[in-house]
């Protein structure tokens, strides 16, 4: 497996200087976004727009990236923020790492290469519970790792949130996931074991804080609706379960659960898993997620 980190820093660093508002554009669309254009496909889009298909662009301002007409000073201090942190260097040496521990099982991973990048998110527009960051690794080939306002938290989180994306890209290569047939059972492995990933690497310190922020007294009434909801499938349904109610396109009426269920108790379960089996999360990243559940006990 190989991994190209792509130089977004100084990519950002160009268009900000372009005056021309059409010329920004062009080089947001094809100096930053191109090696994304894959990714884009899988949505259905695409960054040259075509009838049938998105418009890339606007699916990237609803996730919230900083547009190329709004780049401007303070993007540019925080572009200097993450050179001065290393950040870059720091994700080229978290996919070597991710890499290095998955070769003994390289053989039985279709996955060959992973465009990795940094960008800039709006931070007026982002919920503050989110830290100012996130992430995505949900296509095979492809990790975004996004940011809002840059603090001591998030850049301290970049690595083990990294190696989660990375993650995800494996088990999803390894095991594809089919939105119309995806179970709460499949989703909550998925984000287990690639929380665990990050923590077996970069210390449990370095959780997210959609874990380590969820309430204590809650965990109780979340494990019992999760065990119940185990075999519910399609992603519109699905990612309620993971996200609670403030999930992405949520039902118009709350359903009632908390925040972050999936991911809190997905971790709950992996992690019980690995210590009775003293298994490792890489070796773990092979297994249904029926099993996992199984020999984790945490439902019974």
């Amino acid at each position: 497996m190989e991994f190209t980190v792509q130089d977004t820093i100084s990519v950002y660093r160009s268009i900000i200087e372009e005056k021309n508002k059409r010329k920004r554009r062009e080089m947001f669309k094809n100096d930053l976004m191109l090696p994304y254009e894959g990714m884009f496909n899988a949505f259905g889009a695409t960054l040259n727009p075509q009838r049938g298909k998105l418009d890339a662009l606007k699916m990237l301002d609803i996730w919230k990236f900083v547009m190329p007409e709004k780049l401007d000073q303070h993007s540019l201090e925080q572009l200097e923020i993450l050179e001065k942190n290393n950040a870059q260097g720091l994700m080229s040496e978290t996919i070597a790492r991710a890499i290095e521990v998955f070769k003994p099982f390289e053989s039985r991973i279709p996955l060959k290469h992973i465009i990795a990048g940094l960008f800039l998110l709006d931070a007026s527009r982002m919920d503050p519970v989110d830290h100012g960051y996130s992430g995505y690794g949900g296509i095979p080939g492809y990790v975004m790792l996004t940011y809002g306002e840059l603090s001591e938290y998030n850049l301290s989180r970049l690595q083990a949130a990294l190696a989660h994306e990375v993650h995800h890209n494996i088990r999803l290569s390894v095991m594809p996931w089919d939105p119309v047939n995806i179970t709460v059972e499949d989703y909550l492995i998925l984000e287990g074991l690639a929380e665990s990933f990050g923590t077996w690497l970069y210390g449990e310190d370095k959780i997210g804080y959609y874990i380590s922020e969820f309430p204590a007294w809650k965990l109780p009434e979340a494990r019992q609706l999760i065990k119940d909801s185990l075999d519910k499938k399609g992603f519109g349904e699905v990612r309620n379960y993971l996200y609670g109610d403030r999930a992405p396109g949520k039902a118009k009426k709350p359903l009632g659960i908390p925040a972050f269920t999936g991911y809190k108790i997905g971790y709950e379960v992996v992690q019980a898993y690995l210590r009775k089996t003293g298994k490792t999360p890489v070796e773990a990243t092979f297994l249904s997620a029926g099993e996992i559940i199984k020999g984790s006990g945490y439902f019974d």
